[in-house]
């Protein structure tokens, strides 16, 4: 189970959410799921082909967001951006939008 999942409906009323119809999960690391969050969902959402991951996470120095994309089907993404909290970070499709992190919370 994720934080926070985006995805589309057939229905407005529909809070069911098809694996195929899922944009992003995103999740806030917590010291108790921080090495599950770095590895097992990584792993798991990849390939399942979640397009997007956003992991927030305060416990890493500053704190940093990373955003990983365009998953091979078989555990990995193929493309993953760090930023440190302060800075922005570009969701690709299908969401294409920047994100800026300046006021995300630090551990």
């Amino acid at each position: 189970m994720s934080d926070v999942g985006v995805g589309v409906t057939s229905s407005p009323d529909d809070w069911e959410l098809n694996a195929d119809h899922v944009l992003l999960v995103a999740e806030i690391t917590s010291p108790s799921t921080r090495d599950r969050d770095l590895t097992v969902k990584v792993k798991g959402y990849a390939h399942s082909n979640v397009p997007v991951y956003l992991l927030v996470d305060p416990h890493d120095a500053d704190g940093s967001t990373t955003v990983y994309s365009h998953p091979d089907g078989k555990g990995l993404y193929r493309d993953e951006h760090r930023a440190m909290f302060g800075e922005k970070l570009t969701l690709p499709e299908p969401l294409d939008l920047s994100l800026d992190t300046a006021l995300f919370p630090k551990k």
